[in-house]
């Protein structure tokens, strides 16, 4: 018998997972937690996500966001969640985007659709409650090449420095 994870429980963890992935720029643990194709929604329209490039000048154009505004710290919480079926989780959750101890930016509402692909769950649509006009949302809507060395095949540079062990 498997042991029951609360559907809230899956969706911080694809959370903490990615998050981390995105702001360390490694695009390898964070492209695998997504199932391709897929669309990404805000309020104004749609991003179709169809191969793993296309994600990767989505992860380009985002951490590019976090340059712009100095982001080295983001906390996203699941507010509620519910299993549609053994390998399928539906979700909301809250983002917040800091510069230190500084709130500079948070998406209030976001709704995610997780699958479960063998033992692992991946994110298979997104819809941000934020229009194209904020800073977020473009970045998500607008993906253009950004410069990012993530998008000729190199990891980034992480936004966050590595501590050494002391």
């Amino acid at each position: 018998m498997t042991e029951f994870i609360p559907a809230s429980d899956i969706v911080d963890d694809v959370l903490n997972r990615t998050g981390q992935a995105l702001m360390n720029g490694e695009f390898a643990p964070f492209v695998a937690h997504f199932r391709l194709p897929q669309q990404i929604e805000t309020i104004e329209g749609r991003q179709y996500v169809a191969t793993p490039e296309d994600l990767r000048v989505l992860f380009a154009s985002v951490r590019a966001f976090h340059r712009r505004l100095g982001i080295n710290r983001i906390v996203r919480a699941c507010i509620q969640a519910e299993y549609k079926g053994d390998d399928c989780v539906e979700g909301v959750f809250k983002a917040l985007f800091f510069k230190g101890s500084t709130l500079v930016h948070s998406v209030e509402t976001t709704f995610v659709v997780l699958y479960r692909n063998a033992d692992i769950w991946q994110v298979g649509y997104n819809m941000y409650g934020i229009s194209d006009h904020d800073a977020f949302g473009a970045a998500l809507m607008h993906a253009p090449p950004t410069g990012e060395p993530g998008v000729t095949g190199r990891e980034a540079e992480p936004l966050i420095p590595h501590q050494q062990a002391g």
